[in-house]
Parts: structure tokens; sequence; C-alpha cells
């Protein structure tokens, strides 16, 4: 369990770190083999980079809101009558 929060502590999102390590490989390879230029390659992996995270950030509100969604719904269930909503 200490070896599973020690590795939660950097890879939190294990989509983000898939995505961001198959970006980095990909553009890699496109450069070493000469397909796009560095400096294109260096642009790719800044705008692949900016759109995984905006990806990972967007996941976690939604489950953030999911997640609120499923409390509320069970703190109503659990109230009082008098405090019941319709």
């Amino acid at each position: 369990m200490a070896i599973k929060e020690i590795v939660g502590m950097f890879i939190d999102d294990g989509a983000l770190a898939l995505l961001t390590i198959a970006l980095i490989a990909c553009i890699g390879l496109m450069v070493k083999i000469e397909v796009i230029a560095g400096l294109t390659g260096a642009c790719l992996l800044f705008l692949g980079c900016l759109i995984i995270l905006a990806e990972s950030v967007a996941r976690a509100a939604r489950r953030k809101v999911k997640g609120m969604v499923h409390t509320q719904s069970l703190d109503r269930n659990h109230a009082p009558e008098s405090t019941r909503l319709p």
C-alpha cells in the first residue's frame, strides 16, 4: 500500500502519463527519421502537451462534479422529512 501511495504521488492520472509518453515517442521518432523538422516537432510537442493537460483537467472536473452530484443525492435521500425538497 505504501508503494502504491508513492507511485500515486508521481502518476496521479495514468491516462495523462501514457498520452504524454506516447506523444513524446511519436514526435521524437518523426524528428529522428526526419519526417518533420526539429522546430516543428518542438511546436507539436508543446501544443500536444497543452491539449493532453487540458483534457486531463476537464476529465478531473467532470469526475469532481459527478462526485458532488452523487453526494448531494445521497444527502437528500437521508435528510429528515422536514428538510427534504420535493
